[in-house]
């Protein structure tokens, strides 16, 4: 019989958690990325932007600013998605690699002992798992309006005031137009009626009146922020304090002999005890599923990212590594 050695999963765990690491922080730039360029978007096409400003609302000026906004936009999500495919695309290299070790570490100690192999190789799964979710956003909320028609009264000296505003622009001046812009506002003065001018505009595409992309410390910086420090408080300590200290303790466990091993079990099973992460998952999909139900009169949608993807594969992780743990320390015992 073969003899029993940490040094292959010491070894074997460090080469898979600097690879994770790598792929981990790509995911996460990835992510982040994806972010950053929806926040753009939704900023281009916010209803502040678009519905209280009067320039978006002229005739054929109007036309002009939105084919401005809507190349902006079409590049934006552009981006946008291919940052999200680029952040899933390393998420499934990542899981490859996992899994591969996992099979390394149960082929490496399956003739010594194989819950070892098994529980050390999960562990390694849900650390990387883990760290991914937590710093990974999880879920995009988004309320729109698609194609947005209004009945719209201006008055005309608002219509003027904003065409002036053409008089300043960078291209008009290098093209010399200054002049024929001018010409044109006295021409539209001519034209317009000196009282509130009544026309039904639509607005193209989304007009945005509600966007957000979290993760777990996303949310619990806002609620920090917003005074709900218990809640704040609760959710930290459920969702990221009790599974990084669950985790420690059963890495000391399975570098631990006779008493101390199953002293840290108690402390595992302890721990288990008040660990809320499968109710928060859960708690993650219904307000997933019932957001993209609310009737407000504008479209919503709800969106999974890959945060929780990777945080429910820590959870079900986690609920295994319980599982293989209990059967090393049963061993354990009998021997």
């Amino acid at each position: 019989m073969k003899k029993f050695s940490f040094w292959p999963a010491i070894v074997l765990s460090f080469i898979t958690l600097v690879t994770s690491a790598y792929f981990g922080i790509k995911i996460i730039n990835s992510a982040d990325s994806y972010k950053e360029e929806k926040t753009k978007i939704t900023e281009i096409l916010d209803f502040n932007d678009r519905l209280l400003n009067i320039s978006e609302a002229i005739p054929m000026f109007g036309d002009y600013i939105w084919g401005e906004k809507a190349a902006a936009y079409t590049e934006l999500l552009s981006n946008a998605n291919l940052l999200y495919q680029e952040a899933q695309y390393f998420g499934w290299i990542l899981l490859v690699i996992l899994l591969f070790a996992l099979l390394l570490f149960y082929l490496i100690y399956q003739k010594t002992n194989k819950w070892f192999g098994i529980s050390f190789g999960l562990l390694i799964l849900a650390i990387v798992f883990l760290s991914v979710g937590l710093f990974s956003p999880m879920l995009e909320l988004e309320a729109f309006k698609e194609n947005l028609s209004l009945k719209l009264q201006v008055n005309s000296l608002d219509v003027i005031a904003s065409v002036k505003q053409l008089e300043q622009n960078t291209i008009v001046q290098s093209l010399g137009l200054s002049e024929y812009l001018s010409d044109g506002i006295e021409t539209l003065k001519s034209w317009l009626p000196e009282k509130l001018i009544n026309f039904k505009k639509v607005y193209p595409d989304r007009m945005y009146f509600f966007y957000q992309n979290k993760g777990i410390f996303d949310l619990v910086e806002v609620l920090w922020t917003k005074g709900s420090i218990p809640m704040a408080v609760i959710i930290g300590l459920f969702s990221i304090i009790i599974p990084i200290l669950k985790l420690g303790a059963s890495f000391l466990m399975l570098f631990s002999k006779n008493q101390r091993k199953l002293n840290f079990s108690k402390v595992i099973a302890y721990l288990t005890k008040f660990s809320m992460l499968d109710v928060f998952v859960a708690a993650s999909f219904v307000s997933y599923f019932s957001f993209s139900q609310i009737n407000t009169g504008v479209e919503t949608e709800s969106r999974v990212l890959i945060g929780l993807y990777f945080f429910t594969a820590y959870v079900f992780t986690a609920i295994l590594l319980g599982i293989s743990l209990r059967k090393l320390n049963t061993t354990h015992i009998e021997n």
